[in-house]
């Protein structure tokens, strides 16, 4: 993505305390790079005393366009509206569009399900791939490039199908 230039700017959508901008300069340090994460206010408050080199933002609409790559990770599948989320996200990218360690399904339809951890609880999508893909073509000119498989999806009992945890990259 960074081609000629040789630099990035980055949004990572959920990216809590920017750990991923770390793992980015360790493994190419000759890559310049900005780098935004959009996150819930506390994350961005915290956030901003660890790592002030990274920019903290509580909103897409502070975020802004007009990034090389928008990167998602295990966050997606918690707003309600998903839809419009990526609607969003395509249009902050100028390039790519990276949403991984997110549980889809093969057939059928994206269905909610109530996650139990950390002694809390929590709805989250389980997306259909399909109807997922269809969205951003829908709301972009990206287009699916690539599929990864990051593991084993969610234990739901009476689904119709089991689920994977996937990483898709459009372009």
């Amino acid at each position: 993505t960074a081609g000629v230039r040789g630099e990035l700017n980055i949004l990572d959508y959920g990216g809590g305390f920017g750990v991923h901008a770390h793992a980015l300069k360790r493994l190419l340090p000759r890559l310049r790079f900005q780098y935004t994460v959009c996150e819930l206010p506390p994350f961005c408050e915290q956030g901003r005393k660890l790592n002030p080199d990274i920019r903290f933002v509580s909103s897409l609409a502070e975020a802004g366009k007009g990034y090389d790559f928008v990167y998602a990770s295990s966050s997606v599948q918690y707003t309600r509206d998903w839809q419009e989320l990526l609607r969003d996200l395509c249009a902050a990218s100028t390039g790519g569009v990276f949403v991984t360690r997110t549980p889809f399904v093969a057939k059928g339809v994206s269905f909610v399900v109530m996650q139990r951890a950390y002694d809390t609880q929590y709805p989250g999508w389980v997306f259909s791939k399909d109807e997922f893909v269809r969205e951003v073509h829908a709301a972009s000119p990206l287009r699916l490039r690539e599929v990864f498989v990051n593991g084993r999806g969610l234990a739901v009992r009476g689904a119709t199908e089991p689920n994977v945890h996937l990483g898709l990259l459009f372009e």
